[in-house]
């Protein structure tokens, strides 16, 4: 039962970014997506006997506040992206009401293990691939049979500085044909996201107790981040990582928790602030940073932003968002300010009431005193960099974090379960 539930999660969380597990579903998005969600609902109902469990009272606010934010969305254009975002949360929100904590950490480990299973295989392909065991050529998105609704086949149909290839339905191989590196993707579509759908198994490898030959498995994951190149992955995990420092420099020197956590709360804060306004609202700046590490990184950033537009200013924001008729005018805008555009004023609150949980939370689990130290170390680090991470996709929800922090509650229960 735990499979089931974790494949049509995985499903949920990951689509359209991976064909990979959209071909194991055949019905197309339409069927399946909310299929998913009435098998997941109903499973999760049925096992509970319909018994609430409040112990995540304020992860369930928190979403039931989203639902209903972009429910209003929905309501005013029925945008059927909208109506995604909400079967999504509904989905989560069955679970997080009705399964105890024990059911929680089993269907999260489960979830883990099934993508480590298509990474890793993915990546043997990939290894055979490279030693000359197959030709990838034979495999271009444009011979194969694909469904139309395939992300693979979309993105191909509407990119033209890559050559597609779908390998054995596993390995997804965007061949750039500009460059002559050829960067990681996986079973994903792009390389971020690749970075950033691993991220939330980092810790579920470490704290899980019955995972052998974990070291293996880091191993593996680490070297498909490196392959991908992804320089936004290594910027979220660089200043993830320097938030870490910053705890431990404060924690040796201030013993004071208030005044140790209105520290952390500024940095994290005015630290991502910061960042996201250089890169949005300071194009020269950001270009001559990004010249002094790489001249690659520093065109492709002019293209992003002088050509695909990062602010598009022949949009404007409404209260409720946009038609998904009306969706076609910022298909070239960037990363989550497309979403922006899609909601609208509610968006921009989406994100902000998402941002301030996605702070407290990470600061929370980083000072708990029943979370082992490591532990805690890695679900900030993890919870920190798939926010930064999520700012580059399109999607207003930044599911991902929202995956580790109903995980790291559920830990935390665990050994606060233990110590007493």
């Amino acid at each position: 039962m735990f499979f089931i539930l974790a494949l049509s999660f995985i499903y949920l969380f990951t689509y359209p970014y991976t064909p990979v597990i959209f071909n194991l579903f055949p019905f197309g998005s339409i069927i399946s997506f909310p299929f998913n969600v009435l098998l997941i609902s109903f499973i999760a109902c049925i096992k509970n006997k319909l018994i609430l469990n409040f112990r995540y009272k304020e992860f369930n606010i928190v979403v039931l506040l989203l639902i209903f934010l972009i429910s209003l969305s929905f309501i005013s254009t029925n945008n059927l992206t909208a109506l995604r975002d909400i079967l999504l949360l509904i989905s989560l929100l069955s679970i997080s009401i009705t399964f105890d904590i024990k059911s929680i950490y089993k269907l999260i480990n489960r979830y883990g293990r099934i993508l480590g299973i298509f990474l890793i295989g993915s990546i043997i392909i990939f290894a055979l691939m490279k030693v000359g065991i197959f030709s990838y050529t034979n495999w271009n998105v444009s011979n194969l049979n694909l469904n139309e609704n395939s992300p693979i086949l979309i993105r191909y149909l509407n990119s033209d500085d890559f050559e597609w290839y779908y390998i054995f339905g596993l390995l997804v191989h965007p061949e750039n044909i500009y460059e002559r590196y050829q960067r990681l993707t996986l079973i994903f579509l792009e390389p971020t996201q690749l970075s950033l759908f691993l991220l939330p198994i980092y810790p579920i490898i470490i704290n899980d107790k019955f995972i052998k030959n974990k070291i293996f498995y880091i191993s593996l994951f680490l070297l498909s981040i490196i392959l991908a190149l992804a320089f936004t992955a290594y910027l979220s995990i660089f200043f993830s990582l320097t938030f870490l420092l910053v705890n431990r420099i404060i924690g040796e020197n201030i013993k004071d928790i208030n005044i140790k956590k209105i520290i952390l709360y500024s940095y994290l804060i005015i630290g991502i602030i910061l960042m996201l306004s250089t890169l949005f609202f300071f194009p020269e700046l950001t270009n001559s940073i990004l010249g002094i590490i790489s001249k690659n990184l520093q065109e492709k950033y002019e293209f992003i932003f002088e050509f695909k537009g990062v602010f598009n200013e022949s949009l404007s924001l409404s209260l409720f968002g946009v038609s998904g008729d009306e969706s076609e005018d910022f298909i070239g805008t960037l990363g989550i300010i497309a979403a922006i555009f899609r909601y609208g004023y509610i968006g921009i609150f989406i994100i902000t009431l998402s941002f301030f949980y996605t702070v407290r939370m990470s600061i929370n689990f980083l000072v708990d005193d029943f979370i082992p130290s490591i532990i805690g170390n890695v679900l900030c680090m993890a919870i920190i960099s798939s926010f930064l991470l999520s700012l580059k996709l399109t999607n207003i929800l930044f599911i991902q974090p929202m995956i580790i922090i109903i995980y790291g509650i559920c830990i935390r229960e665990k050994y606060k379960a233990e110590f007493f």
